[in-house]
């Protein structure tokens, strides 16, 4: 399957970027997103420049200040109810979220491990609506707040690293 991209050549900036007055492109009925692309959370009311990650498996949210009401001693008993968190979107707008915690996850990086609160987001992009499960984590040093996981682009997105990516 072969599929064109359209792009502009800026001759202010010599910088390729998306033409404008087209629709988002597609191939194989799959929508093309870039490195980096613009999302809103429905949870949070907000909008991110976020990161797309073919090596992560889920969506990651930068979230902190979880306030869950009676909440258990485990984390895997609070599993139903609905978390408050604090987050923030690449330029510092802050908001507060709500979401049902559907899991929790061990996450193990160069950092050592730990356990989040697995959550469902709803993530509306190119005229569709899709809802995935993410994991709440502090990321303030992080420079996008928000990754896109292979749960979010399976079945209805096709990453190009050529498109230009978007810078916060």
């Amino acid at each position: 399957m072969l599929c064109y991209i359209g792009l502009l050549l800026s001759a202010a900036t010599s910088v390729a970027t998306p033409d404008p007055s087209s629709s988002p492109q597609t191939c194989g009925g799959k929508t093309i997103v870039g490195p980096t692309v613009y999302v809103q959370i429905e949870e949070a009311n907000q909008l991110y420049l976020a990161r797309t990650d073919t090596g992560s498996t889920n969506v990651s949210l930068h979230a902190w200040d979880l306030q869950i009401d009676n909440p258990a001693k485990e984390m895997r008993d609070n599993l139903g109810k609905i978390v408050r968190f604090k987050t923030a979107n690449e330029k510092g707008q802050q908001v507060t979220g709500r979401a049902r915690i559907v899991d929790t996850v061990k996450i193990r990086s160069s950092n050592g491990s730990e356990r989040r609160y697995v959550v469902e987001l709803t993530i509306p992009y190119a005229g569709g609506r899709k809802v995935v499960e993410a994991n709440l984590s502090e990321r303030e040093k992080m420079t996008y707040p928000l990754l896109l996981g292979r749960n979010w682009l399976a079945g209805n997105y096709l990453v190009d690293v050529e498109l230009p990516e978007f810078k916060p």
